[in-house]
């Protein structure tokens, strides 16, 4: 791999995404509206140089009516020499009824081109009477052809028509592009305004303060998330002062008990409650998320299906006119550029869209039903797509050893999901901030008693020797300062139970910690 290569991130706010779909829409129009206009002119100014040609020729066949008549061969070349000196003239010929030349004039330089306009009129007799040529041999008077006229017109002026085409065309296009550019900007700045409160808002609630209101301005689909979010906040503040309430009565009947057990106990309920209210606000959020979200995908979407007739148009201009610039960089590189920036745009959102459906999931996952053939691969693929997003993430490796070829359990979806993202949280916090993880993920069969195995590893500090003993008992956990409730794996070792099945452990000191998930086969 090459050394000393920085990723550049592109930013990835609602503001920046909008005002480059403005952009890339301004662009696409910019180059149909070019497209159109090329197209439109560009056979005018052909029909214009045949219409030019046609006229020479028959001005030509006119003078040299008589002449050619009577037999005059001086006449027939002065005419055609003032015809060959005419703007954009490469060549004339004039032939004689029986197809033999009288007169070949070229006063511009160089061989025949294939590419010269060539334009053929005939010469008619009129009501001359019989020709030199016919008196001589005796034959009767023609009304008929007694000669042709063939005029070779160069490309250059024509060249110097479609090139000013072009270069005005394209000059248009992409002052057109900038103007809606900035127009763009100035609608999608006004169309945001909004969400920067809405954004502050969920912080300050999500740092436990309820109190704060987000304010409401006009009626659109904002600030109806915003009214929501703030009755959301309301009920929460209320809830918080009752546990509050509560708690202060829970101190004064446990008086006479150990300060430091009541401290640990009120401690550990406050730490449930707002994994609570935090829970509601991420659910409230998701679904706003979602709205946009969708916008945004049918969007990219609907750029996609016109992208696709604008390239097929493009792309036999560049195959009859040669690649061309297209907003300031070759076409060809253009055509890449647009057609991976709309793939990303699905990506993203269908990948945004995942990650909403799981969080959906995860927080209504309270069903107690049980369900048959449940793919453990599926579980873990799906707790593994939860924590994704933890902070802690970006310096944890994952190894997923997945057996493909395990049966499936008979249980509780959500509730086995629930198991597996415990044991993972429980493995990301146990590697210290700063420091390089490796999380391994196994799933198999234990073919002496047939059960399948979920392994959650971790390569952390490990659990002392002290508190071993007490893992699975409630409101037990040495990181309440980070965030533990001391449920998590009492809550999973009761789930596991439920389904007939056990969770064990394995750790020691600097060599991390194996806790591993056993469970019946479906039969």
């Amino acid at each position: 791999m090459l050394s000393g290569v920085h990723k550049i991130r592109v930013p990835a706010s609602l503001r920046f995404r909008l005002f480059a779909a403005f952009s890339a829409f301004a662009l696409l129009m910019s180059t149909v509206f070019t497209a159109l206009w090329i197209l439109h002119d560009m056979p005018i100014y052909k029909a214009n140089s045949v219409e030019k040609a046609n006229l020479l020729a028959g001005q030509l066949s006119s003078s040299i009516r008589l002449p050619l008549f009577a037999g005059d061969r001086e006449a027939v070349a002065r005419y055609a020499g003032e015809t060959a000196r005419q703007h954009g003239v490469h060549r004339v010929i004039v032939l004689d009824e029986k197809g033999l030349v009288i007169s070949d004039v070229s006063l511009s330089p160089g061989a025949p081109d294939a590419k010269h306009l060539k334009i053929e009129a005939g010469v008619v007799a009129g009501d001359f009477g019989p020709s030199v040529d016919q008196l001589m041999s005796g034959g009767a008077a023609s009304r008929g052809k007694i000669g042709t006229v063939q005029l070779e017109m160069n490309d250059d002026e024509l060249n110097r028509q479609i090139y000013s085409l072009l270069l005005t065309s394209i000059i248009t296009g992409i002052v057109f592009w900038l103007l809606f550019m900035v127009i763009g900007y100035q609608i999608v700045r006004w169309a945001t305004q909004s969400i920067e409160p809405l954004v502050n808002g969920l912080r300050t609630m999500h740092s436990g303060d309820y109190s704060a209101r987000i304010a409401t301005c006009g009626q659109d689909e904002l600030a109806e998330a915003a009214t929501a979010i703030n009755q959301l906040a309301e009920a929460l503040q209320l809830r918080e002062a009752e546990n509050a309430r509560l708690n202060n009565e829970l101190i004064d009947a446990m008086k006479n008990e150990v300060r430091d057990e009541r401290r640990k106990i009120m401690a550990k309920l406050i730490q449930t409650n707002r994994m609570t209210s935090l829970g509601l606000l991420v659910s409230g959020a998701a679904h706003e998320i979602n709205t946009p979200n969708g916008a945004i995908r049918l969007a990219g979407q609907k750029f996609a299906r016109i992208w696709d007739g604008a390239a097929r148009i493009l792309d036999r201009m560049k195959r009859d006119e040669g690649d061309f610039l297209l907003g300031g960089v070759n076409y060809t590189v253009a055509r890449i550029e647009v057609t991976n920036s709309l793939e990303l745009i699905e990506r993203c959102t269908g990948r945004i869209d995942q990650v909403l459906k799981n969080l959906r999931q995860y927080s209504i996952g309270e069903q107690s039903q049980l369900t048959e053939n449940i793919s453990i691969n599926g579980v873990v693929n799906d707790a593994l797509a939860i924590i994704a997003a933890h902070r802690q993430m970006e310096d944890i490796a994952i190894d997923r050893q997945l057996n493909e070829g395990i049966p499936p359990v008979t249980g509780n979806r959500y509730q086995l999901g629930q198991v597996v993202t415990n044991l993972l949280l429980n493995a990301v916090q146990a590697i210290p901030e700063g420091r390089r993880g490796t999380i391994a993920v196994i799933t198999g069969r234990d073919d002496t008693t047939g059960d399948i195995t979920v392994t959650v590893r971790d390569n952390g500090a490990g659990i002392a020797d002290e508190v071993r003993g007490r893992l699975m008992e409630p409101f037990f956990s040495t990181r309440f300062e980070k965030g533990g409730s001391g449920l998590g794996l009492y809550i999973s070792n009761y789930i596991v139970s439920e389904h007939n099945g056990s969770l064990t452990f394995d750790s020691g000191r600097d060599r991390g910690t194996s806790f591993t998930v056993r469970l019946p086969a479906a039969h």
